[in-house]
């Protein structure tokens, strides 16, 4: 059963859907399923342990939930509403396709300087880059490190629109910077 968000609200990310579908705000059955209005509660009654898509970002996106029991919903909230953990610094980055390096020789460097300071070392494989970073095998240290030797090297506008889209968003959060 698919679900919308009622009464014009609507949520940003698969998140903030999911707290409000289980703190039982009323979500607008599909044309399917009678057009009506339910929330968490009145579906579990008739629904339990079935899975339910969630549309929302004005219904460009979508989360799948399950219809919990009481015990189940709290649970579920205690992790939605957990702050998340932070993650340990690593001590090194190794970028199979850029080579190594240990922090002491690249304190207080930004990632673009990096990548620079690595290119010089070992030359950048940007056909071993894509392959990894298409088949998920790296950490996010290298994703930038590598989106910023394709954006020095303008390869990366040259590519599919999702890697220029990606450059965009890097650069945009300050992970990466602009050929010079």
């Amino acid at each position: 059963m698919t679900l919308q968000p009622a009464y014009g609200r609507d949520y940003k990310t698969a998140k903030e859907a999911k707290l409000a579908f289980y703190r039982d705000k009323d979500w607008q059955t599909d044309v399917f399923h009678g057009n009506t209005f339910a929330n968490h509660a009145d579906l579990r009654k008739n629904h339990a342990g079935q899975s339910m898509q969630l549309r929302f970002n004005q219904n460009r996106n979508g989360a799948v939930v399950k219809v919990l029991t009481v015990e189940a919903t709290a649970r579920e909230l205690e992790k939605l509403t957990k702050p998340p953990k932070a993650k340990k610094a690593k001590t090194t980055i190794t970028a199979r396709f850029i080579g190594e390096y240990e922090p002491a020789e690249h304190a207080g460097k930004t990632y673009a300087e990096l990548a620079r300071d690595l290119a010089a070392e070992k030359p950048f494989n940007s056909l071993t880059f894509i392959m990894a970073y298409e088949g998920g095998e790296l950490e996010e240290e290298e994703i930038i490190a590598g989106f910023q030797e394709l954006i020095n090297s303008g390869l990366v506008w040259q590519l599919q629109g999702s890697y220029g889209r990606m450059a965009e968003r890097l650069i945009a959060a300050g992970l990466c910077t602009p050929k010079a």
